[in-house]
């Protein structure tokens, strides 16, 4: 698809129907960067439900948590960060 041929795609059609983050992922791995990319809708919308499976994966576990009182949730936070937090701590005062 060419602009100078006026067969291009417009990509606010495709940013609208598919969203931007589809349509920057179906830019950065459609082709090689040396070559021309031809855009297939078939393409784009399997783009679409893999960014739909992540955002399932990444929702999940948060409505899990959200059972929970926020208190407890930041608890459980501060007693993982804890002994990082002790580490780096360490670490600092031997190279100082």
């Amino acid at each position: 698809m060419s602009k100078s041929k006026g067969n291009g795609v417009s990509p606010d059609a495709m940013a609208s129907a598919y969203g931007v983050d589809t349509l920057r992922l179906g830019l950065m791995f459609g082709a090689p960067p040396e070559s021309d990319v031809n855009f297939d809708e078939n393409f784009l919308s399997s783009m679409k439900q893999f960014l739909d499976k992540i955002s399932k994966a990444v929702e999940s576990p948060i409505k899990i948590k959200q059972g929970r009182k926020v208190e407890q949730i930041q608890q459980d936070h501060r007693d993982k960060l804890i002994p990082v937090y002790e580490l780096l701590v360490d670490y600092e005062t031997k190279i100082h």
